[in-house]
């Protein structure tokens, strides 16, 4: 047996961040809190039986749909049907979905779904954006096939599923569900790169808690189909089920596991040094928190308006992620402002796609929580030490990305309400909450204008030369005036996903990342001319825990830049002041994802996986075969156990 080495980021990222896979016995609501009672529908199609209790119909029949078009996209690549309607289970919100008693476990802040093995159910809950969404659905999905794979095949079973390593079940689900072209599994391969820490498939199998199982899967099955094809997936895949994966690559591509690992390192390390820049520039700033004086995952830094103090999620004391206070320049850590909620009734925090915000006179803290089913407000006064004030905001039972006004009447957040995502603002002093976005689109991410008079924001809205030039949205910066209640969506970046806006000290710029170079970079831009500038050109990433994670805040007194970096694998925060920066101007319509592609960049034959994926028209033809049925409860004996 290979002794474990140590503690690594990766463990905690498996545990915190997984979208599930349990394979344990399932029962039915025991030890979990439920808050409130859903009354399911069921939305027939022609292959799923869609549980949901959802409002919205147009939210409705667009999963539906989606639902259709990733069976049909998994099934060209298993070439094996569901037989019978596929249950899935659909929950308005994350808070909802943590209440389900389809599954026996406790569900985390970080579980973005599940997909049981008995009955072959996928639970999912609808997140802050469409996209999101659709990632979660098409994973689990992948799911649904591998269970039917191995249930159904005639020289296979559930328990072949020991042979089949983590990596391999995950990261194929990645992979069908996300392709050949992914910024954060290339930010992740990247770094094993540089680092020279390229794992071989032994270690991968034996060392989860190092080498995370879906980014490494994703990059393992992105090279097989890259390399041999698509049509060997479900091959490979079975046959390990069977076998274990050495037989599995002799037989379908005749190397062993060994010779297959030279291949890849080899082929990873000559195509990421080619695309990589000549001249390397370090990140920006001084590091203030790392493994030394924090955790190994240091993520969601908030710098104080008078940049004196940042507020970060951390893992610092070992096996849990907590908020914590430090100095922005020493990085010394003043204490846990976490501590002061959980003796009261909070669930969660939710760390993974949410940082706080501070008040206008950088005393008071703002964060969002996990309580009794529903989200939160929770402030807390940093210096005394105490929770000042719980805010629960009418209607609005799921939000996120709180933004604290500068005269510090108001907090916007982005609310999930009835599966669309909206700006909301909540006035403090009268409790009078307003939604500023009316639209199907999702917005997120919101900051202020020095001034007030402005919001900027995140949004899968197309701009009008995404419209004209019949472009695929990633995610735009919009801004929104509280004046005459418009918005206006920058043409930046087309197709990128452009995300963390955040105004300038002096409200004529505006900083934001964006994955337009390939990696993930600090970029601007000047709001008085439209002019955009590359700020950092750093070769892994400014990131977080996922994609939509806040990475980065601005001191709006100083313009002091806080930001998270990935690297070593790990993840450091830093500060920087303006003249840290070495501006270059970009073109704004001109985008570059080479440095996202998992190698090798020419594939032997076309991508089945990919060229699925770049369609993404939904199913015609379905709209008379999607039809409400009546609930019929499928009580049944899952299996008998000898356990006494």
């Amino acid at each position: 047996m290979r002794k474990q080495k140590g503690f690594a980021i990766s463990l905690f990222i498996y545990l915190l961040i997984t979208i599930s896979f349990p394979l344990q016995a399932q029962y039915f609501g025991r030890n979990k809190p439920i808050y409130k009672k859903f009354k399911f529908d069921v939305y027939q199609t022609p292959n799923f039986e869609i549980y949901h209790y959802l409002k919205n119909d147009t939210v409705l029949k667009y999963l539906s749909l989606t639902a259709e078009k990733w069976y049909d996209r998994h099934y060209q690549v298993f070439r094996d049907s569901i037989e019978e309607r596929n249950p899935i289970l659909i929950y308005e919100n994350h808070a909802d979905f943590q209440q389900t008693t389809a599954i026996s476990g406790t569900i985390g802040v970080g579980t973005g779904g599940v997909t049981e093995a008995l009955k072959n159910r996928v639970v999912i809950p609808i997140t802050e954006t469409w996209s999101q969404t659709n990632h979660v659905l098409g994973h689990e999905l992948v799911h649904a096939f591998q269970f039917n794979s191995l249930i159904t095949g005639d020289s296979t079973s559930l328990n072949s599923v020991r042979n089949l390593p983590l990596w391999m079940i995950e990261g194929m689900a990645e992979y069908l569900s996300l392709g050949t072209y992914d910024y954060q599994t290339a930010m992740w391969m990247r770094d094993a790169v540089l680092n020279n820490n390229f794992p071989t498939l032994e270690d991968m199998t034996y060392y989860p808690n190092k080498y995370f199982p879906y980014r490494w899967g994703h990059a393992f099955w992105s090279f097989i189909g890259r390399t041999f094809g698509d049509s060997l997936i479900n091959p490979i895949f079975k046959e390990t089920a069977k076998r274990g994966y050495n037989y599995a690559l002799i037989k379908h591509i005749g190397l062993n596991e060994t010779s297959f690992s030279d291949l890849w390192k080899s082929v990873y390390f000559d195509y990421f040094k080619g695309v990589l820049p000549d001249s390397t520039e370090d990140p920006s700033g001084t590091r203030i928190l790392f493994e030394r004086n924090a955790g190994e995952i240091n993520i969601s830094p908030s710098v104080s308006p008078d940049g004196r103090y940042v507020a970060f999620y951390s893992e610092k004391d070992l096996f849990s992620i907590d908020l914590f206070l430090a100095h922005a320049t020493s990085g010394k850590i003043i204490r846990r402002l976490s501590s002061v909620v959980h003796d009261n009734k909070i669930d969660a925090l939710n760390f993974i796609e949410s940082a706080g915000t501070w008040s206008p006179d950088s005393r008071q803290f703002a964060f969002v929580a996990f309580s009794k089913g529903k989200n939160k407000i929770l402030i807390v006064d940093v210096f005394d030490d105490k929770l000042v004030r719980e805010i629960a905001i009418p209607g609005v039972p799921s939000f996120n990305y709180p933004a604290w006004s500068p005269d510090g009447r108001n907090i916007v957040v982005s609310g999930l309400v009835n599966g669309v995502n909206d700006l909301y603002m909540v006035d403090l002093q009268s409790g009078l909450t307003t939604q500023l976005t009316h639209d199907p689109w999702c917005n997120i991410h919101p900051a202020w204008s020095p001034d007030g008079s402005k919001i900027v924001y995140s949004t899968d809205k197309p701009s009008d030369y995404d419209l004209s030039n019949n472009k695929t949205v990633g995610y735009n910066i919009a801004t929104y005036s509280l004046a005459d209640r418009e918005a206006r969506v920058y043409e930046i970046f087309p197709t990128a996903d452009n995300l963390n806006p955040m105004f300038s000290g002096n409200g004529h710029s505006i900083y934001f990342l964006s994955n337009s170079d390939g990696y993930r970079n600090l970029y601007k831009i000047d709001t008085t001319n439209d002019e955009t500038f590359r700020l950092t050109r750093i070769l892994t990433g400014i990131s977080g825990m996922t994609p939509l994670a806040p990475a980065m805040s601005v001191a709006s007194e100083t313009d002091e830049v806080c930001y998270s970096h990935y690297f070593k694998n790990r993840y450091s925060i830093y500060t920087a002041d303006t003249v840290d920066f070495k501006p270059v101007k970009v073109d704004p319509y001109v985008v570059n994802f080479s440095a996202s592609i998992l190698p090798p960049l020419n594939r032997a034959t076309e991508g089945l996986v990919d060229k699925n994926l770049a369609d993404n028209s939904l199913p015609h033809g379905l709209a008379d075969s999607l039809k409400t049925v009546p609930f019929k409860p499928k009580f049944k004996l899952d299996y008998i156990s000898n356990i006494g």
